[in-house]
């Protein structure tokens, strides 16, 4: 609890009836909860350094300075050697 006023909600009820409030209150459950917070925070942290893939989209040409004399690799099941290349 934030402890902000000097009321305590423990005068106005018993907190025996409400069984998730009593498991709250209770220390140990306060320290297993504050190692669950830390825990994932620490997985948050180290999930925000590791590498991921940017993508960027793009519109233009490829172009190369002689595409004769550069080797272009085709896979065909049909075997065969290609005599002249039509792409711009």
């Amino acid at each position: 609890m934030l402890n902000i006023s000097n009321n305590s909600i423990k005068d106005h009820f018993e907190i025996e009836n409400f069984e998730t409030l009593s498991r709250v209150l209770k220390k140990k459950t306060k320290r297993v909860i504050s190692r669950i917070i830390l825990v994932t925070f620490i997985i948050t942290l180290i999930v925000l350094f590791l590498p991921w893939t940017q993508n960027i989209r793009s519109y233009g040409n490829v172009n190369t300075k002689s595409l004769d004399q550069r080797p272009q690799t085709i896979n065909s099941i049909i075997g065969g050697r290609i005599e002249k290349w039509f792409v711009k």
